[in-house]
């Protein structure tokens, strides 16, 4: 067997969640900490979708790295993050200004978009509180809804074979409540926005709008502002699975 470059390494040790070795590789100048895969995975994507909050931190800390590279389904890291429910990991993108939030897949379906489909509510809350512009009416044309829409309709799914009972109920109860959320954004983005911060225990809440009124529209940099209001949101660990349309 061939051994494996040091780029390859590094994408390796995030998969294993080894954040000694992939800081012992990322002082190397000669690694390329936005080598890709066959399916376009790189180092950051992979951290993201395994959920490793502290190797995404230490990934995004590198000059060089482009967290916006995508999959060759378009998915960024940012994507795969809320697709898996990973909250800290999403919290720890979008305090980098360089992410973001809204670019979608090749299908045009947003990390907004499958964080409601999944059920994600925390991590809805997550986006809708962090002080970007989050887009709401991107259609996806994986079935010509919102994020909204999809996330309603995910009262009345069918359970699927792939699913567990966790995940469809998941999925059935916070789906819709993902959609009240964004409803309710889309009609005063900067009350709901504040409200949440409260709720999340992020800081800010009312600081934010004192100091920045409703026409900031810059990232908030949520993690770096207070490391230890993410302590209250664990990772979740999820398995990976296949989209689901319905």
């Amino acid at each position: 067997m061939a051994q494996k470059t040091k780029d390859e390494q590094l994408y390796c040790a995030t998969l294993e969640g080894d954040l000694e070795k992939v800081k012992s590789l990322c002082s190397d100048p000669t690694v390329n900490v936005n080598w890709q895969d066959e399916e376009g995975f790189t180092a950051l994507s992979r951290a993201c979708d395994s959920g490793h909050p502290l190797i995404v931190e230490h990934l995004l800390a590198q000059p060089k790295i482009d967290p916006n590279l995508t999959k060759l389904t378009g998915a960024t890291p940012l994507f795969l993050a809320c697709y898996n429910g990973h909250k800290e990991v999403v919290s720890v993108m979008l305090a980098d200004p360089r992410v973001d939030p809204n670019k979608p897949k090749n299908d045009q379906s947003t990390p907004l978009w499958f964080a409601c489909q999944e059920g994600h509510l925390v991590v809805v809350q997550l986006l809708l509180a962090s002080g970007r512009v989050i887009d709401t009416k991107m259609i996806s044309t994986l079935n010509n809804k919102t994020a909204s829409e999809q996330g309603r309709a995910m009262a009345t799914r069918t359970k699927k074979a792939k699913d567990t009972e966790e995940v469809h109920e998941r999925k059935k109860s916070n789906g819709p409540k993902c959609a009240d959320l964004v409803d309710k954004y889309e009609k005063d983005r900067d009350g709901v926005r504040t409200r949440l911060r409260g709720e999340l225990g992020l800081p800010g809440s009312f600081i934010f709008q004192f100091l920045f009124g409703s026409s900031f529209h810059s990232p908030v940099l949520i993690h770096r502002f207070d490391s230890s209001a993410l302590k209250k949101i664990t990772p979740c660990s999820n398995p990976r699975r296949e989209i689901d349309l319905s």
